[in-house]
């Protein structure tokens, strides 16, 4: 590693390790981006510690600083069945779209989604549940 130069892996401290993680914050990188790089520092010393490899007397890596990161954001997904109904009510209204019905003119084409949208709007209530979006399509969130 040019950071930390050329030197014995036995002669690398922690603030030498800091000062490369500093390298890295230098360059924009986001707080996880740092705290990767210090964790692929650590397991190459740890994989130098064993007895079997090079037998290190210390790993200066895990006392290296821990950039904070801020809190992930919930992750928001739909179930499969609601992503089921979704596919099946885009994939008739574009069969719609394309239906002589529409008389390919914007008013023709209006009316007729008018007329899909209402047919949904009452399938959908049946489906619906309280606090529920778009028809009783609500998006699921994850807990981590």
């Amino acid at each position: 590693m040019a950071a930390l130069g050329d030197r014995p892996a036995s002669d690398i401290t922690t603030r030498d390790v800091n000062r490369l993680l500093a390298d890295v914050a230098a360059t924009n990188a986001s707080p996880r981006n740092v705290n990767k790089h210090r964790q692929l520092v650590c397991a190459i010393f740890s994989f130098g510690c064993q007895e079997a490899t090079f037998a290190l007397s210390h790993n200066p890596a895990p006392a290296a600083d821990r950039r904070t990161e801020p809190k992930r954001a919930r992750l928001v997904y739909y179930s499969r069945s609601s992503s089921s109904r979704r596919a099946r009510i885009c994939g008739r209204r574009a069969l719609q779209a394309s239906s002589s019905c529409c008389n390919s003119s914007a008013a023709g084409a209006s009316a007729c989604g008018a007329q899909w949208d209402e047919r949904d709007r009452l399938q959908g209530a049946a489906d619906a549940r309280p606090g529920s979006t778009d028809e009783g399509l609500a998006p699921q969130v994850a807990s981590r």
